[in-house]
């Protein structure tokens, strides 16, 4: 028996098997465009359609054919903030890569590649505790993985990797970018519902009138100013500490 999977001509990719059903390529109007994908076969004999179903992303389509190919899997854990990624690679190659690589939002990291595993920590800002952020890793004649860190929605902002003080520390993951001080202004004053352009524009406000207020804090309403000025205040050391905001 012949069974159909659909792939990507332009990387050779097969879909997952969840966009297959029963080995027929899926119809229209299932999110995969249909002029831009052609089909791929494989018997059941090389390389096995069942193999092919359940692990897409070991094989890629060469000439006309599904071959094997190396491809990362990807474990992780989390422990006191720090995410530690560990990938591993199958289907290596007969001469494997000494290195690979993890990219960060706009950083892309080289990583050692040691008895076909290569290890990541890294460690979210603050202000990116709610939010999920994607780290893909690689390295030259392998299929990628991309490791989910943190929960929630994806990063409404750009992300980079800050290089940890100190050898054997984690990678920061921060904010990068067009927008990434308001963003910073809106963690600071922790009121997710203020626009981010106005939180920047509140704590640029603070800290023109800081040096007056702070004269007179003992005449102003408990709690008011030192509220703003600390969330100034915090701000400005996410700055101080942060490269490339924009």
């Amino acid at each position: 028996m012949t069974y159909y999977f659909w792939y990507d001509p332009a990387t050779g990719q097969l879909w997952p098997a969840s966009q297959v059903k029963s080995g027929v390529p899926v119809p229209p109007g299932w999110g995969i465009p249909l002029d831009a994908q052609e089909i791929a076969w494989a018997t059941t004999d090389t390389p096995s359609a069942d193999a092919v179903w359940w692990q897409p992303q070991a094989y890629r389509v060469v000439n006309g054919q599904i071959v094997p190919v190396a491809y990362w899997t990807v474990a992780q854990s989390t422990a006191s903030g720090t995410t530690t990624l560990t990938a591993t690679l199958a289907n290596p190659p007969s001469t494997p890569p000494a290195s690979g690589t993890a990219t960060i939002g706009q950083t892309t990291l080289t990583l050692p590649i040691t008895s076909g595993t290569m290890t990541l920590a890294v460690q979210p800002h603050p202000s990116l505790a709610a939010y999920t952020m994607p780290i893909q890793l690689t390295a030259a004649g392998t299929v990628a993985a991309t490791a989910m860190v943190g929960e929630g929605p994806p990063a409404p902002v750009g992300l980079q990797a800050v290089a940890p003080a100190a050898s054997g520390d984690p990678y920061l993951i921060a904010p990068t970018g067009p927008g990434s001080k308001a963003f910073l202004a809106q963690w600071a004053l922790g009121d997710p519902a203020l626009p981010p352009a106005a939180a920047q524009a509140v704590l640029d406000l603070v800290g023109l009138l800081a040096p007056i207020l702070t004269a007179v804090a003992t005449v102003t309403p408990p709690g008011t100013w030192t509220g703003y000025h600390t969330a100034w205040q915090t701000w400005q050391a996410a700055q101080a500490a942060l490269p490339h905001l924009a």
